[in-house]
């Protein structure tokens, strides 16, 4: 998966590729964290910091996603046998 290009600029301050082995858990933790610390900080500029790096770390679970959709696009999906073969999908 591809590092998004907002955060290529911070790549070097870490081991490289190391993003990829947040979970959407852990990026969505820091994104509600960052937003809920921008709520509380006392200067326009802090803030500003915080919301920038919640869309850091939000860009982050775009491009898992995108990976996802990927992976999913070529899957093949489970046919259900009720009699029509061309039934797709859930039940």
């Amino acid at each position: 998966m591809p590092t998004p290009e907002s955060i290529k600029k911070h790549s070097q301050e870490f081991k490289g590729g190391s993003w990829r082995n947040y979970t959407f858990e852990d990026l969505g933790k820091w994104v509600h964290l960052l937003t809920k610390r921008a709520y509380h900080r006392t200067t326009m500029e802090e803030r500003g910091k915080d919301l920038y790096d919640a869309q850091q770390y939000l860009n982050m679970m775009q491009a898992h996603l995108d990976e996802h959709k990927e992976i999913l696009k070529d899957m093949a999906c489970p046919v259900k046998n009720s009699g029509n073969s061309n039934t797709q999908g859930p039940n």
